[in-house]
């Protein structure tokens, strides 16, 4: 896809990422009913990020359009060890979903996975959001089980790269 960078965040990058983390969850619940991120994730919270692990900005045509972050460091949802890569806050804003871009992300992820020497990417969806759940089984991740958050149900989900 012509135009489309991946970059890593900085703290110049905290508030294009609340914003694009704000507009995602206003539409998930507007169009969904899902109200997993709300409240939306605090500014202090993405400035740890930036600092602790590695988030990733989305620019197509110039414009910040996502985000995502990765980061080696298993959380207490999972069992079982892995070489693993976690994956959250995958988020593209509403006017370019559906374009591809999340197809893009997962794919750069994943080639990023692979050269780094991941064995798998996992990752937590909300049981709740079956659009995200379906997006995420076309690209051949599975469903490996679930756990309780504090707040709700969520699939532990997971591809081998």
């Amino acid at each position: 896809m012509e135009g489309l960078f991946f970059r890593k965040a900085s703290d110049n990058d905290i508030d294009s990422i609340y914003n694009n983390l704000k507009l995602c969850s206003e539409n998930m619940y507007k169009e969904h009913g899902l109200e997993h991120w709300i409240p939306v994730y605090p500014t202090e919270k993405i400035k740890e990020d930036i600092n602790s692990k590695q988030v990733y900005i989305v620019e197509y045509n110039n414009q910040i359009v996502g985000n995502f972050i990765l980061t080696d460091k298993m959380n207490s949802l999972w069992k079982t060890e892995s070489k693993a890569i976690y994956l959250s806050k995958l988020a593209i804003v509403p006017e370019y979903s559906g374009k591809g871009l999340g197809k893009k992300c997962m794919k750069y992820i994943e080639n990023l996975a692979k050269n780094e020497g991941y064995e798998n990417i996992r990752f937590d969806v909300y049981d709740k959001s079956l659009n995200t759940i379906a997006f995420y089984k076309k690209l051949g991740y599975t469903v490996t089980d679930t756990a309780k958050t504090r707040r709700f149900t969520v699939l532990l989900m997971e591809k081998r790269v």
